[in-house]
């Protein structure tokens, strides 16, 4: 039997995965291969301009409950 798994995320996670995703920080611990100076080579598959709990917010409003 086949099954999918889906992560759940909370409004309170994007902030952490922005950072992770943007490489914000100035050392990985988890994950000494990264090599920081080659941050800008990095593809963003859509690029924001504005942190993404804003954009969420942007994006969800028209369906929020009143």
């Amino acid at each position: 039997m086949q099954y999918l798994e889906v992560n759940q995320y909370t409004i309170n996670d994007l902030a952490p995965i922005e950072s992770h995703n943007k490489r914000k920080k100035k050392a990985y611990q988890s994950n000494p291969d990264i090599k920081l100076e080659l941050i800008e080579n990095n593809i963003e598959l859509v690029h924001l301009t504005e942190k993404y709990v804003k954009v969420f917010y942007n994006l969800t409003k028209d369906y929020k409950k009143t």
